[in-house]
């Protein structure tokens, strides 16, 4: 293990441990976001984002314990170290080694799979979560139309039935006036006769005859009055029915504003929504598990390195075993320097994936 191998591995940890956190924060902040589109198109899609929160947290945590476990094995190499040199080591040696590289090979790695799954369900949450807020946004906005148009049209009508019976009510006003006026001239009339009677200048003839006339200008007046506050009651066009008809209107009205608070309210919802700023958190998590895929894979790469080095290690106790030859001893002697000078960046490894890495999950 070289430093340039531990700077690399080093500098990939850390790169894997800001991708893991930064994923984890994002996921967990923009989940109320996902439950307001749920709230707004009536989806549910916050329990899909949810399930994958979970499922993001059970990766590190898989990742988390198999980086712990790879530092055990790893402090545990190193301890091994100080036995190597001890006369008929060699049995043990191989003891060791072979039961460490048995833990090596145990240990998985892998969650490519359920990653990728991961990033399609997001994916998947994006492309359907989109279509559901645009479809219920048009509906809404449709919606708020409508109830807007409907609320201006009856608003129109009971004004314009109000401005009738405001009609009808002054015409009857001036009919009333009328009548009152010729009774009152009447009487006024009545008794100018009877004090001018000596000094009156027409017969008594022409008298009688206007009288009559007047009379009959009188009836007939009464008579027009009397047939046309008939058919407005045979027509449904009279005062009462008009009454009746503002009444229906201003029910019909307040239905149809209480349909415009809602509509309004819930088109205030969705502008409270910034979708495309959700669906680049959506492609930016994507981007994220992808990058993340890559960045696992130093921790099989380290694996890797270490059951290379063990297997060099425990081929070279067996060859001595089985042939103590001057060769053989001195390839061993030449390898435990080599996994001495080894022993200062594995431990540094040690300690990014126990006291670095796995522990700034947690």
């Amino acid at each position: 293990m070289s430093a340039q191998t531990v700077a690399q591995s080093a500098s990939a940890l850390r790169n894997l441990t800001n991708t893991a956190s930064t994923l984890r924060r994002v996921i967990l902040e923009n989940e109320p976001k996902v439950g307001s589109v749920d709230s707004f198109a009536s989806t549910y899609f916050r329990d899909q984002w949810s399930e994958n929160r979970t499922g993001y947290n059970n990766i590190l945590d898989a990742s988390d314990a198999a980086a712990a476990k790879l530092a055990a094995t790893i402090k545990y190499y190193i301890s091994l170290q100080g036995d190597v040199n001890e006369p008929g080591a060699a049995d043990d040696m191989i003891e060791e080694f072979s039961a460490l590289n048995v833990k090596l090979q145990g240990l998985d790695f892998d969650q490519s799979a359920d990653i990728a799954a991961l990033k399609e369900s997001f994916q998947l949450i994006g492309r359907d979560l989109a279509a559901a807020f645009k479809t219920r946004d048009v509906a809404v906005r449709a919606e708020l139309d409508a109830a807007q148009a409907e609320v201006a049209a009856l608003s129109k009508q009971i004004k314009e039935i109000s401005a009738k019976i405001k009609k009808e009510d002054e015409d009857t006003a001036r009919q009333a006036t009328r009548r009152a006026s010729g009774y009152i001239g009447g009487l006024l009339g009545g008794k100018k006769k009877t004090e001018d009677d000596d000094e009156a200048t027409i017969s008594e003839a022409d008298k009688d005859k206007k009288a009559k006339a007047k009379k009959a200008a009188e009836v007939a007046q009464s008579k027009a009055e009397a047939m046309d506050a008939a058919k407005k009651l045979l027509s449904g066009d009279g005062k009462d029915s008009k009454e009746a008809q503002r009444r229906d209107l201003q029910e019909q009205l307040e239905i149809a504003q209480a349909r415009l608070i809602n509509a309004s309210s819930a088109a205030r919802d969705g502008e409270s929504i910034d979708l495309d700023a959700l669906m680049q958190v959506d492609r930016d998590i994507q981007k994220g598990l992808d990058t993340q895929i890559e960045q696992l894979r130093t921790l099989p790469n380290l694996s890797q390195q270490l059951a290379k080095e063990l297997a060099n290690y425990l081929a070279a106790f067996e060859n001595v075993k089985a042939d103590p030859s001057t060769d053989n001893q001195r390839t061993l002697v030449n390898l435990h320097k080599k996994v001495a000078l080894s022993c200062g960046p594995w431990r540094d490894i040690a300690v990014l994936l126990g006291d670095v890495y796995a522990k700034k999950q947690k």
